[in-house]
């Protein structure tokens, strides 16, 4: 569920929230690390007249050793991103938009492969960790370890560029429907929920699958296996990426666009079933919606299991400090974002907290001494 209770930032803010991190690439009115030669699109991103596009070979091992080229995938439709699991900016957002997409199509014939552009990191131990994180239980995902001389046809194929800027990789955010035989139908703003929803319309034409109202049935269980299910750890287990869930119930949580409300079960379930209702402070929002994948008793028992996380800090001590820009409580350790102002460095829950601080230090610290040179 990558980023609960975060909600109701409009993706504008989102990606200015990215440009400050000097992740942005802004391409044809798509601005989130977006490629600078994404195919070009009408209807369902397909080129009229124009005959569509072959995938081009590949050969990567994925997160469990597997090789997995493109004749492997033959006779079967895949769904393909790009990522790279220690991205903190634009790959969440990616990532929990694929991992609703995989709830959204269950059928066991269509397939997910996400290409990794940072090989020398992204081991099959480190893919192996990211795909237990955000969706332990899917079997059809395969995260491949690419390499240099790999991805280049495959890029120069899709259109696609890969550069580097500020030690963030910058690639593209769109996903991509390859049918049966390998032929790139279609590319799809992963941003975009229109276009999110043209995308599962158009692999269940591919399935032959009939159309779906999308009922509960892609989601079941306990409040900790939907959890788990939805992928909710991808974001709340890391406090750069999404607000953490221990000790919210009953907390008053400070919001982005001024005053603060009560973590009450009614906010819970409203953050979870419609994100975009309400957005904490210092956190972009990227959170899917669940309120047509969650019958009400399946939403009580998520908002069930978030109420069981209890506090991990009793207050600010040693190592603990209090984020001066949405008041959240931070444990420190040596990944937390930080700042340095008048000689007294100071930690926030994010690096967009960190960086609204930094454009103005005075506004967040008025009133207190340390607001003073």
């Amino acid at each position: 569920m990558a980023r609960l209770f975060e909600s109701g930032v409009t993706l504008r803010r989102a990606r200015l929230a990215l440009l400050a991190l000097g992740s942005l690439f802004t391409v044809a009115g798509v601005t989130i690390a977006h490629s600078s030669r994404p195919i070009k699109s009408t209807k369902y991103g397909a080129i009229p007249g124009s005959p569509a596009p072959s995938v081009a070979a590949f050969s990567f091992t994925d997160q469990q050793g597997r090789l997995v080229d493109k004749h492997s995938l033959r006779g079967q439709v895949w769904i393909a991103d790009f990522i790279y699991t220690t991205c903190t900016s634009a790959c969440p957002l990616i990532t929990s938009r694929f991992v609703a997409l995989q709830r959204r199509l269950p059928d066991e014939r269509l397939r997910f492969v996400s290409f990794s552009v940072d090989p020398e990191r992204d081991t099959e131990t480190a893919l192996a960790a990211y795909a237990a994180l955000w969706a332990p239980t899917e079997a059809r995902w395969r995260l491949l370890r690419s390499n240099s001389s790999g991805l280049a046809p495959l890029f120069a194929g899709l259109q696609l560029t890969l550069n580097r800027a500020q030690g963030e990789l910058m690639h593209t955010s769109r996903l991509f429907l390859v049918n049966a035989e390998g032929t790139l139908l279609a590319s799809f703003d992963s941003a975009d929920d229109a276009a999110l929803d043209q995308l599962v319309k158009q692999a269940r034409e591919l399935l032959g699958a009939p159309a779906s109202n999308e009922t509960t049935s892609a989601v079941s269980g306990s409040g900790a296996a939907l959890y788990t299910s939805l992928g909710c750890a991808g974001c709340h287990a890391n406090a750069q990426l999404a607000p953490p869930l221990s000790g919210l119930a009953g907390s008053h949580v400070m919001l982005e666009h001024a005053g603060t409300v009560l973590a009450d079960d009614t906010y819970l379930a409203e953050s979870i079933a419609f994100p975009t209702a309400k957005q904490v402070a210092g956190y972009p929002n990227s959170m899917p919606n669940y309120g047509s994948l969650l019958s009400p008793q399946q939403l009580q028992s998520l908002v069930t299991y978030v109420r069981s996380f209890e506090p991990e800090l009793a207050g600010p001590g040693p190592s603990a400090q209090t984020d001066p820009v949405c008041g959240m409580a931070v444990r420190v350790t040596p990944q937390t974002p930080s700042a340095e102002y008048h000689g007294v460095t100071r930690h926030f829950c994010s690096p967009a907290c960190a960086l609204r601080f930094k454009s103005d230090p005075a506004r967040y610290l008025m009133g207190t001494a340390a607001a003073s040179p």
